[in-house]
């Protein structure tokens, strides 16, 4: 959950007179922050979650997606429901809410967005792929992070360190103007994923396969004993 500002919480529990704000407004304020207790209990009702514990269930919270991709005409695969799907024993929701959410910004021409889970050696990989026209290869994201200003013509990075652009928080697959859009966007939120990933001992790779109509993929690599259940185990 993403907690309200602190200067509104102390604005809510100020006297008015302090702030010149009038009453209503304080009682407003206040009771944004009760419904936020109240969003926060529905979420562990609907994640299945106890207090003291941080127990994500990954196939509902995909399934509280299926609306907004509706909305925007793509297809939503989930392949990891929420009876025998992936259940994990850290809180994994800001990195697949940035993930899902790339997908609704950054894609250009898509139609089907898939989740899926599966075992990779000592790792449970957790990956979001989607189809579209503007596929993430090397040569794709050299060109973008040109216009971009993020690196000169004349750069000679090798593709696996072109890939490691798109973690730049300037990078964007926006367009306006028939250009990469700049300051539109905080990047891809894909170094928040990084840094959220590595914390807690996995990692990510991205990457494109345009000949499997896929534009773009991520895999986020998740420690074996942070798995509670999982019908790939």
């Amino acid at each position: 959950m993403v907690d309200l500002p602190k200067d509104v919480e102390r604005l809510a529990q100020k006297p008015s007179s302090d702030l010149m704000v009038p009453d209503e407004v304080r009682d407003y304020l206040g009771r944004i922050l009760s419904s936020q207790e109240i969003i926060k209990q529905h979420l562990f009702s609907v994640f299945g979650l106890g207090h003291g514990s941080d127990v994500f269930d990954v196939g509902r919270y995909v399934f509280l997606w299926r609306g907004a991709f509706e909305r925007a005409e793509i297809a939503l695969d989930n392949q990891v429901n929420g009876q025998s799907g992936l259940v994990l024993s850290d809180y994994y929701g800001r990195i697949l809410g940035n993930a899902l959410g790339n997908v609704l910004v950054h894609s250009v021409d898509c139609n089907k967005v898939s989740v899926r889970a599966y075992r990779e050696g000592e790792y449970c990989m957790l990956a979001v792929e989607n189809n579209g026209t503007n596929a993430q290869t090397p040569e794709h994201v050299r060109q973008t992070a040109i216009e971009l200003g993020i690196i000169d013509s004349s750069s000679a990075l090798g593709n696996s360190q072109v890939m490691n652009l798109v973690y730049d928080r300037r990078f964007s697959t926006l367009e306006h103007g028939g250009a990469p859009a700049w300051g539109l966007s905080e990047g891809q939120g894909l170094s928040t994923i990084k840094k959220y990933a590595e914390q807690r001992g996995g990692f990510v790779r991205i990457g494109a396969d345009p000949e499997q109509d896929v534009a773009f993929r991520l895999e986020v690599a998740i420690p074996l004993e942070k798995v509670v259940r999982s019908g790939f185990m």
